[in-house]
């Protein structure tokens, strides 16, 4: 029998947290899934974790992402796509928990509808669930869903929705092997470009752990800061969503103001956001593209050039 809900779970070096977030799978209420999980190369005791919930549950299946992908989350949660059974696809990941009834009720609320994904809400913890900071994002619903996604007025992250498989393999791409951060805006925003309705749920269906290791809650901005930048440009080049002048302008403020913000903090992938953005801009003049590479040598030597970053604009 085939499963109709397939749960997809990249992971990489993780065990000590997995387990938890399998358990909470297996107490699903929902019984017919199938849960994927795809080693992005661990080098921990995550086989050795894995190989006694397969041996226990055979509704979990453990999977090495092949060597010749690339290496990072979205090629373990596109392949586990490719590979999956199940009618209904839910990512998730591999140091967050579900509440019992997640799949159940998503699964209840989809199934009969013509929408091809369900939203809820998520609970942020730390240590235990029992220790809930907040709820992630407040609000899910807009009547302008694109540009309010765009603009994060609205927002959830890779593990809240429900998804028809049918509607996503009807996409040419799905999660951008490139991002490392931002990923699943980028994604969101080309699915909500296709299929601005959607279904959602006010109940908190999930409980997002917060701690040091998690790249939401990492120090590491410098590395957030360009993959946000190129999560944007990303949707900013992108033809086919046929984007209208508000959502240009808000996306080229934002480019704009980012790799500033860039220069003066002397981000090192600054000069990535320069050759990506900046110099094959052609909406850009020449002089605003010298003014911008002088801004750039000017801070990192003098850290001063400010005269020149006001001078960079559309």
């Amino acid at each position: 029998m085939y499963p109709t809900i397939s749960v997809i779970i990249p992971t990489f070096n993780r065990y000590s947290l997995l387990g938890e977030t399998l358990d909470s799978i297996i107490a699903q209420t929902f019984k017919n899934w199938e849960c994927i999980v795809v080693d992005d190369g661990s080098l921990d005791y995550t086989s050795e974790l894995l190989d006694c919930y397969v041996t226990n549950d055979p509704r979990i299946k453990y999977f090495t992402r092949p060597k010749n992908r690339k290496k990072g989350a979205n090629t373990c949660r596109n392949f586990g796509f490719e590979i999956s059974k199940g009618d209904y696809i839910n990512w998730f990941d591999d140091d967050d928990i579900m509440h019992p009834e997640k799949l159940e009720l998503q699964y209840e609320h989809l199934k009969n509808s013509n929408y091809n994904f369900t939203v809820c809400k998520a609970s942020v913890f730390e240590t235990s669930t029992t220790n809930i900071i907040g709820i992630r994002n407040e609000n899910i619903i807009s009547e302008n869903v694109f540009l309010d996604y765009l603009k994060m007025n609205i927002n959830w992250l890779t593990q809240p929705p429900l998804w028809r498989k049918y509607f996503l393999n009807q996409q040419n791409l799905l999660f951008d092997e490139e991002l490392q951060a931002a990923q699943e805006w980028e994604f969101h925003c080309r699915m909500l470009a296709v299929s601005p309705k959607y279904l959602t749920l006010e109940k908190s269906l999930i409980y997002l752990r917060k701690h040091n290791s998690s790249i939401t809650y990492n120090a590491n901005k410098e590395f957030r800061d360009w993959h946000y930048f190129l999560a944007r440009l990303k949707i900013y080049e992108n033809e086919k969503l046929n984007l209208d002048e508000e959502a240009i302008n808000f996306l080229r403020n934002y480019l704009i103001n980012v790799f500033k913000a860039m220069v003066v903090a002397k981000n090192p992938f600054v000069i990535k956001a320069y050759k990506r953005f900046i110099f094959c801009e052609p909406q850009l003049k020449l002089q605003t593209k010298f003014n911008a590479f002088i801004a750039m040598v000017f801070y990192k030597a003098f850290n001063k050039g400010n005269k020149f970053l006001q001078k960079i604009k559309f």
